[in-house]
């Protein structure tokens, strides 16, 4: 009887082997997936004894667990005709050779890239299959079609090798390690399989790090209750053994099959810390037959009593930076000596606000600035004519101003300033100041309405978005790393300028600009008729003087649609430095 079994355990041997060397259709790839992070590749290959005009393909995976994400076909010669269609729980394909596929082994045919639905979806196996008769509408079979139009499929000979991966490894979870803190790196166990016992041994730099403890807590393994638990901690690492059920009663302790679950924790504390630059990464790894009295090598014990070794996967920690002891300062308005005063302009006029910034002690690589303006001022861009960021060579400069007043935040001014931000990256930065520097300067004007003491607000508001929408806060860059900047409120006071108040255009003083006004001021030009009693209302151009020209703009504005004069016009107003004796039509 023994005999006889092995003979048909043999027989079922060659024949099985002689069809599947003939015609089958073979899914490949890694004998699991542990890291479940990272995308699940797969090869879809054929073996052929005959001359192959098409293939046609049906794989079928766990929705629930995959997403396929691409399919690639990878034919070493010719250039197929290919369909593709990705459907619910799978994928179908048609491949057309443009000539035969000869007989061959192993011959690769697409790739298949795959990635989890979640980092714990796949609990045990990942199957991906093929399957006849369940995917397209009709739904299609596996084949290969000959050259002579034959076909040959499961029922005439085509057999599968289908893909099944378990999953089994060791991970450790990354950790950020603030100042004077210490942060806890979990070991994650990953088993398609029962699990009764571990080891693990964990690796770092000495001169980096420095391993606090190694325990329990929070843990798979603690929540079981495990009977034999030896943590050591070294200088330059940590292992940990551990039996679930060694003692009675005998209950029968073990880690069930599943994806990511806590059985180890590891406590770190920083070596130091960088001041002000970016945080650090340190690597943490597991490590076979180094650590420990007696090396311990990384491995668990299935609920069988078999020892296998994991597949390992390590990680970082971050130590966390110390923060400059920064200070960082916005202001708004004009400078007076070392002090930035509220800007001051006339009802009709142009009035700049200057863009300001100290910081004592830190050069600076970038600004941000986020600013609440004034709607009815008009302020246009940023000019950085005179200012430090032009001096220093700067290289970007994005700058958004949203007048409109309705949407949730009023009008803002932002700003994005990079100093360095091409190659080859020379360093140049704003320099450290104590006393204000001027980054830039805003333009408006102020409404002609606009009463003698009326004043517009400026402030400085994290979060305002501009036109793009985009959340801006004040803030600087130094050596990499973000400081805030805070922000000095301020505003625009109108005054009026000392002088008389008049009309422009209006040369002769009689209320308002017509043909009589260039009359009269043509024959004091050139026939020395009468006098000026206000040089300003007939300097119609506003360029300062008196001459032909302005009698021209005044009859181009009346009679050809030219443009109308400066303010103060239409009616009465006060422009500063212009020479005004006496004008009785304006009170």
């Amino acid at each position: 009887m023994r005999l006889a079994s092995i003979l048909v355990l043999f027989v079922t041997f060659i024949c099985c082997q002689t069809v599947s060397a003939q015609n089958t259709l073979r899914l490949s790839g890694p004998g699991t997936w542990a890291d479940q992070t990272q995308p699940l590749v797969l090869e879809v290959r054929v073996d052929n004894d005959a001359d192959v005009d098409r293939v046609r393909l049906a794989i079928d995976h766990d929705e629930t667990q995959i997403t396929l994400d691409d399919f690639t076909v990878d034919i070493a010669s010719g250039t197929p005709f290919i369909e593709f269609f990705p459907v619910e729980g799978g994928v179908i394909a048609q491949i057309i050779f443009d000539t035969p596929l000869l007989p061959a082994a192993n011959t690769l045919l697409a790739t298949l890239t795959y990635n989890a639905v979640s980092p714990t979806a796949v609990q045990d196996v990942v199957a991906v299959q093929f399957v006849d008769g369940v995917h397209g509408d009709p739904a299609i079979d596996n084949e290969l079609e000959l050259v002579g139009g034959s076909v040959v499929s499961a029922t005439t000979g085509l057999t599968f090798e289908q893909y099944v991966a378990g999953i089994l490894s060791f991970t450790l979870g990354t950790t950020d390690i603030s100042v004077g803190a210490t942060g806890i790196s979990t070991v994650f166990l990953s088993t398609d399989t029962p699990v009764q016992g571990y080891q693990f041994a964990v690796a770092h730099d000495p001169a980096e790090l420095v391993l606090e403890d190694v325990n329990l807590l929070g843990t798979v393994t603690e929540a079981l209750g495990a009977d034999f638990i030896i943590p050591e901690v070294l200088a330059n690492g940590a292992t940990m053994a551990v039996i679930l059920d060694l003692e009675a009663p005998f209950e029968g302790q073990i880690i069930p099959v599943g994806s990511q679950q806590a059985i180890g924790q590891l406590e770190y504390s920083c070596v130091e810390h960088p001041l002000g630059t970016p945080p650090v990464e340190y690597a943490i790894d597991f490590i076979d037959g180094v650590l420990g009295a007696f090396p311990v090598t990384n491995i668990i014990v299935s609920e069988a009593g078999d020892t296998v070794q994991p597949e390992k996967f390590g990680n970082v920690v971050r130590c966390l930076t110390a923060p400059l002891p920064t200070d960082v300062q916005y202001f708004a308005g004009q400078l007076s000596g070392d002090a930035v005063v509220a800007a001051e302009g006339i009802p009709g006029g142009a009035v700049d606000v200057g863009l300001f910034y100290t910081e004592p002690q830190f050069a600076i690589d970038a600004f941000d600035i986020s600013l609440s303006i004034p709607c009815e001022l008009g302020f246009v861009g940023l000019s950085i004519v005179g200012s430090t960021l032009e001096s220093v060579g700067v290289e970007f400069i994005s700058t958004e101003v949203d007048e409109d007043a309705g949407d949730g935040d009023g009008c803002e001014f932002t700003a994005l300033i990079v100093i360095d931000s091409l190659p080859p990256f020379d360093g140049q930065q704003a320099p450290a100041t104590a006393t204000p520097l001027l980054l830039g300067t805003l333009s408006g004007t102020i409404p002609i309405s606009s009463p003698s003491g009326t004043s517009f607000p400026i402030e400085f508001i994290d979060g305002l978005d501009g036109e793009s929408g985009t959340p801006v806060d004040n803030q600087v860059q130094i050596l990499g790393l973000n400081y805030p900047a805070v922000g000095t409120a301020s505003s625009v006071e109108v005054t009026l300028p000392s002088g008389t108040q008049f009309s422009r255009g209006d040369c002769n003083n009689d209320g308002g600009l017509d043909i009589s006004d260039a009359i009269s001021f043509l024959d004091f030009l050139f026939g020395g008729v009468g006098t000026l009693s206000c040089d300003a209302a007939c300097d119609s151009n506003n360029d300062g003087g008196q001459d032909i020209a302005d009698a021209i703009y005044a009859l181009t504005f009346l009679f050809v649609l030219g443009p109308e004069p400066a303010a103060p016009f239409p009616g009465c107003g006060l422009s500063a430095g212009e020479p005004c004796a006496s004008f009785s039509s304006c009170p």
